[in-house]
């Protein structure tokens, strides 16, 4: 009863379930708005299946789903494979930005923002992180010196898949 005097729903579609935009059944469009290599990671034989049964696996992957107006590009959809999160305003805060200040003064610093989504942006990311990010001290390996990072690669993509997926 609260529920209704307050107006809210309890069958609340969680954020990443929901419309971002929508489209035609045919899916034409579907890559002028997301990136075909990054949809190309999760559904790898993607090209080489009939229309019909790529947009079954992508509305199985809760990146696209059935609407009345045709197909609709979840949040998750649009997140983590849009080519340009910039052009959709209701999501360009959740580009991912990095900022490296050089000292105390938050004036002197150095950002990075991703523009792409969330598959496309990791390689930058990590590089991004990677330059900034201290490293052991050198250590001499046979003719050369080597510099190696402080954390673990992998777990530092753990860190970001985290940190993006949780905002």
């Amino acid at each position: 009863q609260l529920q209704q005097l307050l107006g809210i729903s309890r069958h609340v579609v969680p954020y990443e379930q929901r419309v971002a935009m929508t489209m035609p059944a045919s899916g034409r469009e579907l890559f002028d708005v997301l990136d075909r290599r990054a949809v190309e990671l999760l559904v790898p034989r993607y090209a080489s299946q009939p229309a019909a049964e790529s947009i079954d696996q992508l509305v199985a992957a809760r990146v696209l789903i059935h609407t009345t107006e045709g197909l609709g590009i979840t949040n998750l959809g649009l997140l983590l494979f849009a080519r340009n999160l910039n052009e959709h305003l209701e999501h360009r805060d959740k580009r991912v930005r990095i900022i490296h200040y050089s000292g105390t003064d938050k004036a002197d610093g150095e950002a990075y923002e991703g523009g792409l989504g969330y598959v496309r942006s990791l390689g930058g990311i990590m590089e991004q992180l990677t330059k900034i990010l201290p490293r052991q001290p050198a250590s001499l390996e046979g003719a050369q010196l080597i510099r190696r990072p402080v954390y673990p690669e992998r777990s530092l993509r753990e860190i970001v898949a985290n940190a993006l997926i949780h905002q």
